[in-house]
Parts: C-alpha cells; sequence; structure tokens
C-alpha cells in the first residue's frame, strides 16, 4: 500500500505534488503551532503569573513588616523621651485635679506634633498605678475613663494594657490586632504599647500608640493604584487573620461597590453583614474570605494555587504567613483567572484563524508563495519552541502587515513582558544572599564566594588572606541597651569596616555579631596591617547610645593546595578564639 502510494505520487504532476506537500506540511505546521502554542504559552502564563503575584507578595510582605517595626522603634524610642515620663509623672500625680486641664494644654503640642509627623490616630498615657487614661491626644469618649473598672475595659485597648502590665521586670513591646473600637465611632482599631519608666528604672505608667487603619490600607492597596503595581484590572492584594476577616479595603469595593454587594451577596454573605459593610464604609473586619487558606490559618505556609476568593471568583492567587509577633496574618496576593488567561484564550482563537487562512491561502497559491507561507510558519514554530526550553532572547523577525505579523509583535511583546518579569525574579534571589540588617552579604553568599576563591588560588597559585571577627561582650550591650540598638551598632560597624576595605574584597555577616572578610591576592603580612587599622578605627569610633566597643580578629591564609573550606574556617576560628582569650580587641594570626 505504501508502494502503490509512493509510484502514485510519482506520477502526478509537480503543480499536484507541491500542492499536496505544502497541504500536508500546513496540516502538520497547524497542528503543532496550536498545541505548542497554547499549551506551551498558558503554562507560561500562569507561571509568569504565580512569579509575578509572588513578587509583589513579597514587596507588600515586607512593606506591612517594616511599618509595624517602624512603630515599634518608634514607641521604644518615646517611651524614654523626657517629655514623655514627665508628662506621664505630673499627670498622674495631679489627675482630674484643678489644674489636670492646663498640664494637658501643657503636653498636646509635643504629642500633637509628633503624632502628625508619625501620622498616627492617637497616643494614649494609662497610669499603671489606678489604670486611667490620663492622655490622649484624640481626646475621644476613652479619655479619663478607667480600663479595668470602665465602659471600655473589654476593648483591645484595655487587653493590651493588661498585658503590658502584667509583664514583671522585661521591657517588651506588644501588639494586638485590629478590632472594632467604639470611642473611635467602631473603627478598626490596633494597638502597640510598652511601658514608661523614670529614672529609677520604675515602670509609671504605659504608653500606647493607635495605629491607623488606613496606613495599612494604603500599602496594601499601594495607594488604590493596582494597575501600576502590576495587578491588572482585577489584581489584588489584601491582609486576613485568624478569624479570617480582612484587615484591609477589598479592591472591588473600592472601585465598583455596586458589583461588588452582588458578588459577595451571590456569595451567601448575610444582608446584615452588608448593611454593616455599608455604614461603616469599609470591608475590614466585616469581609470574610472562605476557603482552605482559612480553614487552617496558623499552619498556612507559603504557597501558590487556583482557589475562589471570597467573591467565589476563582483567581490565582499566591499567599504567605506575616513575621510579625502577636499578629496571625496572612497575605494573599491575586488576580482572576479569567484575566490572567485573557490572552492565551486570545492567541488561541487568533491561531485557530490564522491557521484556517494559511490552510486556504496555501491550497489556492501553493506555488507562487510557498516560500512566503512556509518560512514565516518556520519562524513561528522555531520561536515557540525557544520559548518551550526557556530562551527568551529569541525574537519573530517578520516584516508584514498580515495576521502572521500580528501574531509575531503579540508573542515578541510577550517575550519582552516575560524577561521583565524574569529580572525582577533574579532580582529577589539577589536579595536572597544579603543580610537584612546589615546589607552585606549574609553566610550563603560568603560560603558560595570563598568555595570559587579556594578552587581560583589553587589553579592560580595565588593566595587570599581569611578574617573572622566578632565584637567583645556585644551580649552586654543588647542586654543593656536592648536588642534594637545593638541591630545598630551592628550597622555601624559594618560602615566603618566597608570604608576601609577594597572594592574587591568579600565581605559577610556570618551569624549574630560574627563577620567574614575574605581580603583576595592578599599576603599575610599585608593583611594583619590591613585589620589592625581596622580594628583601631572600630575602637576610637563613637557609637550611638552605648559610646564605643571593640572586636577581635582571626586572620590566616591558605597554607596549600590540600586546604579545604572546612579546614581554613576552622583554623580562623581558632586564631580567633585564642585572640578573645588572650584578652580580646587584639589581631590574632
Amino acid at each position: 500500500m505504501f508502494k502503490l502510494s509512493i509510484k502514485l505520487f510519482d506520477s502526478i504532476s509537480i503543480k499536484l505534488k507541491i500542492i499536496i506537500h505544502f497541504i500536508l506540511l500546513a496540516i502538520f505546521s497547524m497542528c503543532l503551532t496550536y498545541l505548542i502554542t497554547y499549551d506551551s504559552l498558558k503554562k507560561e502564563i500562569q507561571e509568569t503569573y504565580f512569579k509575578k503575584l509572588t513578587a509583589i507578595r513579597e514587596i507588600k510582605k515586607t512593606q506591612i513588616q517594616e511599618y509595624i517595626k517602624s512603630i515599634k522603634n518608634d514607641i521604644f524610642i518615646l517611651a524614654r523621651a523626657p517629655f514623655v515620663i514627665n508628662a506621664s509623672q505630673e499627670l498622674s500625680r495631679n489627675f482630674m485635679k484643678k489644674d489636670f486641664t492646663s498640664l494637658i494644654k501643657k503636653y498636646d503640642k509635643e504629642f500633637i506634633k509628633y503624632i502628625n509627623k508619625k501620622e498616627f490616630y492617637d497616643i494614649f498615657l494609662i497610669d499603671i498605678k489606678n489604670n486611667n487614661i490620663i492622655y490622649t491626644a484624640a481626646k475621644e469618649s476613652d479619655f479619663t475613663t478607667n480600663l479595668t473598672k470602665g465602659k471600655y475595659k473589654n476593648t483591645n485597648l484595655a487587653t493590651i494594657y493588661k498585658k503590658i502590665k502584667r509583664l514583671k521586670d522585661k521591657d517588651d513591646i506588644k501588639i494586638i490586632d485590629f478590632e472594632h473600637y467604639a470611642p473611635s465611632n467602631g473603627q478598626p482599631a490596633s494597638f502597640i504599647a510598652t511601658k514608661i519608666k523614670n529614672e529609677k528604672n520604675e515602670t509609671i505608667a504605659i504608653i500606647v500608640i493607635q495605629i491607623p487603619i488606613n496606613k495599612v490600607n494604603n500599602i496594601m492597596t499601594g495607594n488604590q493604584n493596582w494597575e501600576n503595581e502590576g495587578f491588572g484590572k482585577t489584581g489584588e492584594a489584601y491582609l486576613i487573620a485568624q478569624d479570617c476577616m480582612m484587615r484591609n479595603d477589598s479592591r472591588f469595593f473600592i472601585e465598583d461597590k455596586l458589583n461588588y454587594f452582588k458578588q459577595i451577596k451571590n456569595r451567601g454573605v448575610q444582608k446584615e453583614k452588608i448593611k454593616q459593610i455599608k455604614q461603616n464604609k469599609t470591608t475590614v473586619l466585616f469581609q470574610e474570605v472562605k476557603g482552605p487558606i482559612c480553614n487552617n490559618i496558623l499552619n498556612v505556609q507559603k504557597g501558590i494555587g487556583i482557589i475562589k476568593d471570597y467573591r467565589g471568583i476563582e483567581v490565582l492567587s499566591s499567599f504567605t504567613p506575616l513575621n510579625i509577633k502577636g499578629l496571625n496574618w496572612i497575605i494573599l496576593s491575586e488576580i482572576d483567572k479569567k484575566e490572567a488567561f485573557a490572552y492565551v484564550n486570545q492567541i488561541k482563537n487568533k491561531v485557530l484563524f490564522i491557521l484556517f487562512l494559511i490552510f486556504i491561502f496555501i491550497f489556492i497559491t501553493s506555488i507562487i508563495f510557498s516560500k512566503t507561507i512556509t518560512k514565516p510558519i518556520s519562524v513561528l514554530i522555531l520561536a515557540v519552541q525557544n520559548l518551550g526550553t526557556g530562551d527568551l532572547t529569541k525574537r519573530i523577525n517578520i516584516k508584514c502587515n498580515d495576521e502572521l505579523g500580528k501574531l509575531a509583535t503579540c508573542f515578541n511583546d510577550s517575550l519582552d513582558k516575560l524577561e521583565k518579569m524574569t529580572y525582577s525574579v533574579e532580582h529577589f534571589t539577589k536579595l536572597s544572599m544579603t543580610d537584612d540588617l546589615t546589607q552585606i552579604h549574609n553566610r550563603l553568599k560568603f560560603n558560595h564566594a570563598l568555595d570559587i576563591e579556594i578552587i581560583r588560588a589553587k589553579r592560580t597559585n595565588t593566595n587570599f588572606a581569611l578574617v573572622m571577627f566578632d565584637i567583645d561582650h556585644f551580649k552586654h550591650i543588647n542586654d543593656n541597651y536592648g536588642h534594637d540598638i545593638g541591630d545598630v551598632a551592628l550597622i555601624e560597624l559594618v560602615n566603618v569596616v566597608n570604608k576601609t576595605i577594597r572594592k574587591t574584597d568579600i565581605f559577610a555577616r556570618w551569624g549574630g555579631e560574627e563577620f567574614m572578610l575574605l581580603l583576595l591576592d592578599t599576603k599575610l603580612t599585608n593583611a594583619v596591617i590591613m585589620i589592625e587599622k581596622i580594628r583601631i578605627k572600630i575602637e576610637k569610633h563613637n557609637f550611638k547610645k552605648i559610646n564605643n566597643l571593640t572586636c577581635s580578629f582571626g586572620i590566616t591564609v591558605l597554607n596549600n593546595k590540600k586546604d579545604t573550606k572546612e579546614n581554613i574556617i576552622k583554623r580562623v576560628d581558632e586564631i580567633l578564639y585564642k585572640a578573645k582569650n588572650q584578652g580580646r580587641n587584639r589581631v590574632g594570626i
């Protein structure tokens, strides 16, 4: 049968052979192009959106965590400010006496100035002996009330006050989640609190900052600029807590309230809940987020998936828990599945239409335009195959204005977007190699660099110096001044060292107060000179709050070709240990 077919094919005209050949080629090419383009592009688009959502999610996560951290730093500093200590003492002694009102006015200026500068909602001072609110900048109905007996004793403000008060001989900062707070017209309120102590280190009052929900909203909504943040027409990021309620406003509530209420009504949300959202003009603490993530929120790990959101619509979602002590929050970054795959469906229809036209065109003009038809198809197939292998550098070069040209333009535009998104992922990979506090290399990066330099030194018969050092008695600094001051000291120390070392040297935080230096192409004698210079600079530097600190150093070099990374690290660690035993603040070799 096959031989008969070959014989018949040989007997027909060249023109018919070309037509048959190109028809068969067209059919094969159309099927192959459709399968490769649609399936591969759909997979790539989905993966790209997940990467994009994850990248945005991590940015938002960092912004929220840094914002809470900044408030904790603010309240730590504020609790130790002289005017706050004076206000606490004076207002406690004269609470509700004749000159109490004048005392309030005396301190209002400083507190209100601070609130306006930091954009806080309110600041409270609470007398720890009598449990009275002795100062509040906002002067709402909670002012002068008692937090253990008064009408607001069951609020989250009272709860965090009691938690801080129960702490025994321990400085700490506590945060409590958002709840409806009656004195603020029932609006969502979260509080951060810590103790105020006098010069005798006696607790005299508790200071509380009321966190503004609008600041959290601005971070999560990007100041309502979702499209510029990469969320398209339907994407958003939001927070949910252990109660499965949102902790920021829904994008759809902000942009299209009528459609939003229609969707959640169809989802089965009760009329009373919808009424509360309308009355309070917010979805915070009202919009419930149902689904597998909320069913076991305390054990949620970061991940991605296609799920139904609080509107009952399928979305591509990237989620992770936040690392904020005291708050069990999950952050989700989502976009409607329909929008995410809209481009793929458009491509699918275009591909089908174009392939049909190609088939008709080849059938009619296969002889005249065979070259014109086959070349663009081959280029398109090659480009899609390159995309399937992960190569984003190849572009389709079809200089025509027909459907293939339009498809090529769309395809090239997609590759441009994919390249940009890939760059974003690489950028976040770089962040994973950097120490979050000091912004120098972390241990992972340093280990990788040391592996490379050992290989290079052995191959080129060169040498390098490895330096390990740490801060003398750093535990005393943390114990006496607190970990925040300790962190500031670490940052200052890194700045001092960075100003002395060369650009070619590799500097990393090894862990805690330990650091590593890799001095390339450096002999031991030169390394000792440089490190001694660093030691002296550190010793003479005036550090904030703690004034002075010293460091001990250990230096070694690559001894022979048998030296391994483990050997040289162990050796420099032993040298450092010896230097510390000999009295600290010295360079050991």
